[in-house]
């Protein structure tokens, strides 16, 4: 009874991609399966399925009792169907990529015009701790605070409050 209920099953499925990629998940199980796991109800379930995508795959008009012309015209459908479904995919993955990259091209420019005025905040944070003759680190009544950001070349200092000092 399981058999004729899964074929039946199948061919009301719309999407003929989910019986092309059940073919392939057929093949990988049997490929890749473990014979001691794979024993009595287990067995005979994934060979009823082997069976009924062979019988599916093997269907013409003449086992349907549809006329040939029609059978062709519904293939043919389903053939443009699938290839409409595939660019339409193809294009949200192009549109959605062009949106990364603008998403990346645009923060590197914001990035890097505040990276330069904080370096500006930690010159002359520098300078003035040269000018007092040693290099020290911020005090907690020091005006300015800054912090490293990042690491390597690219490092970025922003500007913080007296008790949020951070040294990396």
């Amino acid at each position: 009874m399981f058999f004729p209920s899964c074929i039946y099953s199948f061919l009301q499925i719309e999407e003929l991609q989910i019986l092309q990629d059940l073919s392939t998940n057929i093949q990988f199980v049997k490929h890749f399966r473990h014979q001691e796991r794979l024993e009595g109800e287990d067995e005979y379930y994934l060979t009823t399925l082997e069976s009924v995508v062979e019988f599916i795959h093997g269907l013409s008009h003449v086992d349907l009792k549809v006329e040939q012309q029609e059978y062709a015209r519904l293939v043919q459908k389903a053939v443009e169907s699938m290839e409409s479904e595939k660019q339409a995919k193809e294009e949200a993955a192009k549109v959605e990529l062009m949106d990364l990259l603008e998403m990346n091209n645009a923060e590197p420019s914001t990035k890097a015009s505040q990276a330069s005025q904080s370096v500006d905040l930690l010159d002359v944070q520098s300078q003035s701790s040269q000018s007092k003759g040693k290099s020290r680190r911020p005090q907690d009544n020091d005006d300015m605070v800054i912090k490293k950001v990042g690491g390597g070349k690219g490092a970025q200092v922003e500007r913080l409050g007296k008790l949020d000092m951070v040294y990396n």
